[in-house]
């Protein structure tokens, strides 16, 4: 599967695409440069790094609600940035 536009059904998620893997899931924020531009940070999740928070976070970006909360909430730790 390629990259997916989050559906942010509530419409206030930072989430902006997401891309599905059997045990990762890589999620694109959205952000804003300094000087006005838009531009994204994208985050790697395993079940390395995260455990089972992976398998409720890939239902939450098919569901295209409260995945930001989630992260938030839970804070699963991510396996890379860039």
């Amino acid at each position: 599967m390629g990259w997916v536009r989050y559906a942010n059904r509530s419409r206030n998620s930072s989430v902006r695409e997401y891309n599905l893997k059997s045990t990762r899931i890589y999620i694109r924020f959205r952000g804003r440069a300094r000087f006005g531009g838009i531009t994204s940070s994208e985050y790697r999740y395993s079940t390395n790094s995260a455990g089972s928070f992976v398998f409720a976070m890939k239902n939450l970006a098919k569901k295209g609600r409260g995945l930001n909360s989630f992260i938030n909430r839970f804070k699963p730790r991510y396996y890379d940035r860039r």
